[in-house]
């Protein structure tokens, strides 16, 4: 796995991350026209009739921005979360990589501590940074695996001239061995890391757009019908592509079975009128009741086609 591909995975965790706070600020002026718009209200009549009128507009204004507190709660929570992902991922770089190799490797230590049992903010700019101390840490580590591996083939050269080193290289070269694992780990926890985070936000910003697209629907203030049909097309279509993998999920959870059975029903189901099946009903009720006096009738009707 390169390193420049988990680059470029993490520069579009940050887009996305900016994307979901315009939208944020998007409900953030939209909750602002709506608490004007009251207060207006408010001012202009002052009849305690208007109360009853005016209440359910409180409640819509509230709703909206109940529900931006409880989203912009989440993705505080989240963006915290990923601090800590890549702070302890950081300190066992150093501790189980960094410690076990003769070369000297700067490590920065000025970082904020996450502390699982409190609940502390973190700013996005501190993730950037630990994220980008690890890279170049990896960086590191793999130009000190090249240097350790040349010198271990010059030790090998001194070894196949008859100088007895033979286990100082097989030493040397279990370490080597070692590193690039350590090294691959790296990589690739940091591209699991970075690919759970980019699905999640991706998903928390269409679920974003989607209540954003909703409010707009049912309340549309001046101003506001340029950015809204700039914001449909692509909503749309993420929703549908959405749309496509959920349907996909529900139906990979049936067993094969079950839909072969499916199809066969669709496939053998009789195409007859209701009133061809009603008077074929009763014409054999009139059969059994007539010839067959002394034979109880079947408990069941098989029609067939």
């Amino acid at each position: 796995m390169d390193i420049d591909f988990i680059k470029n995975e993490f520069e579009s965790i940050k887009d996305t991350k900016i994307s979901i706070e315009d939208m944020f600020n998007l409900m953030v002026n939209k909750t602002a026209s709506l608490k004007k718009i009251y207060r207006d209200y408010i001012k202009k009549n002052n009849n305690p009739d208007m109360v009853l009128t005016l209440d359910s507009f409180h409640f819509q204004t509230k709703f909206i921005e109940i529900e931006y507190e409880n989203y912009t709660r989440i993705f505080k929570l989240f963006i915290d979360r990923l601090y800590g992902d890549y702070y302890k991922f950081y300190k066992f770089i150093i501790s189980d990589v960094i410690s076990h190799i003769d070369t000297n490797i700067n490590i920065k230590s000025n970082f904020p501590v996450y502390k699982d049992l409190q609940v502390n903010h973190y700013e996005f700019d501190n993730v950037i940074n630990i994220h980008n101390e690890i890279l170049i840490v990896v960086n590191e580590l793999n130009s000190c695996l090249i240097k350790l591996e040349h010198e271990n083939k010059m030790n090998q050269k001194y070894s196949e001239s008859g100088i007895n080193i033979n286990n100082l290289v097989s030493v040397n070269n279990y370490k080597n061995i070692v590193l690039s694992e350590k090294i691959k780990l790296i990589i690739s926890c940091l591209n699991s890391y970075s690919s759970f985070q980019r699905n999640f936000l991706d998903r928390f910003l269409l679920k974003i757009k989607f209540i954003y697209g909703q409010i707009s629907a049912d309340i549309q203030l001046d101003g506001e019908a340029v950015s809204k049909s700039k914001l449909d097309k692509k909503l749309l279509e993420e929703l549908e592509e959405s749309a496509g993998d959920v349907k996909k999920i529900f139906h990979d959870t049936g067993s094969e079975d079950s839909l072969e059975e499916e199809e066969q029903i669709v496939v053998q189901k009789p195409k007859v009128s209701f009133k061809k099946v009603l008077w074929f009903t009763i014409f054999l009720q009139i059969v059994y009741t007539c010839n067959t006096p002394f034979v109880e009738p079947s408990k069941e009707l098989i029609i067939l086609n």
